[in-house]
C-alpha cells in the first residue's frame, strides 16, 4: 500500500547555496529563501518561490509541484525557468536541488524548514 500523501502546505524558509556560471560558489545562507505552498491537491501542489539574488534584492516565481509514488520525494516546475528536484526529510523539512540552464546557470542546494 502507498503511504499517505504528504501535506505540503504552508511557509517553508531556509537557505541555499551553489553554483552560478561566471560567478562561481555562492552561500545565500544570511538570506532567506521562501517557499509558500498555497494549494494541494492530492499529490500537486503550487505556490510562489520567494529567493536572493546576488545583487541582494530578491525575486518571486510561481511554480506547480508533484509528489512522487511513495511520498519521499518530488519535482517542482517554476515559472518562467528552471526546476527542483526535492526529498522529504520529515514532516516539516525539505531538500531541493534547484537547476537552472538559463543563461547564467546555475545550480543550487536549499534546505528548507516549516514552521509548525
Amino acid at each position: 500500500a502507498n503511504p499517505a500523501t504528504p501535506n505540503m502546505l504552508g511557509t517553508w524558509t531556509g537557505s541555499a547555496k551553489g553554483y552560478i556560471e561566471r560567478a562561481g560558489y555562492r552561500d545565500f545562507s544570511v538570506a532567506n529563501l521562501t517557499m509558500s505552498v498555497t494549494e494541494q491537491h492530492d499529490r500537486f501542489f503550487a505556490g510562489t518561490m520567494t529567493f536572493p539574488l546576488a545583487n541582494g534584492s530578491t525575486r518571486s516565481e510561481a511554480f506547480a509541484g508533484v509528489i512522487w509514488t511513495g511520498g519521499k520525494s518530488f519535482r517542482i516546475v517554476e515559472y518562467a525557468s528552471g526546476h527542483d528536484d526535492g526529498i522529504i526529510l520529515s514532516e516539516n523539512e525539505i531538500e531541493m536541488v534547484y537547476m537552472d540552464d538559463n543563461d547564467p546557470s546555475f545550480i543550487m542546494l536549499d534546505t528548507l524548514k516549516r514552521a509548525p
